[in-house]
């Protein structure tokens, strides 16, 4: 059932799985956030938030939430609910980035033990610096050692970013 959320290479296949997902779930939250469907967006962060989870995994969807929304007052009112010290580093890490304060951002990177998240963290300090051909590398790189739902959206963020599809 989760097959294509986990270990799936097929782009087409995670996609339908997440689009059919129903409009009241995390991972439709999540499947909006990466297409930037901004009505859907709002109508599942609004049901993530009634549901009962983990406060610290609330703080995470807030926060995946403002950045959806380039809200950064709000990113940093919620960053510090985020208990899972690799997590909130990673995010505290992207609003450094968000706020082009890089040496803040390589020094909290260089403090995460994760080596996905510090070579996605990398990624957006390379195209910070206007390093895209490295930039490119890195994140095809990325995509290539990636499965399910990670693979998905470094992919969409490939398409995204460099406006064509990834080349395998």
């Amino acid at each position: 059932m989760f097959y294509p959320f986990y270990f799936s290479k097929n782009l087409k296949r995670i996609e339908h799985f997440l689009s059919k997902q129903s409009k009241k779930s995390i991972l439709y939250f999540l499947y909006s956030v990466t297409n930037h469907l901004h009505d859907e967006i709002e109508q599942s962060y609004q049901y993530v938030m009634k549901k009962r989870i983990n406060p610290s995994k609330k703080a995470v969807y807030q926060v995946v939430y403002g950045f959806s929304n380039k809200d950064l007052s709000f990113i940093k009112e919620r960053i510090d609910f985020i208990k899972v010290p690799e997590w909130n580093s990673y995010y505290k890490t992207l609003l450094f980035i968000e706020e082009n304060e890089l040496e803040k951002a390589k020094a909290t990177k260089d403090s995460i033990r994760s080596k996905k998240f510090k070579n996605l963290l990398e990624f957006e300090l390379l195209l910070k610096e206007n390093k895209r051909e490295e930039a490119k590398t890195l994140l095809s790189q990325l995509i290539s050692n990636s499965r399910g739902y990670h693979y998905y959206i470094l992919t969409k963020r490939y398409e995204e970013t460099f406006n064509t599809k990834e080349k395998k």
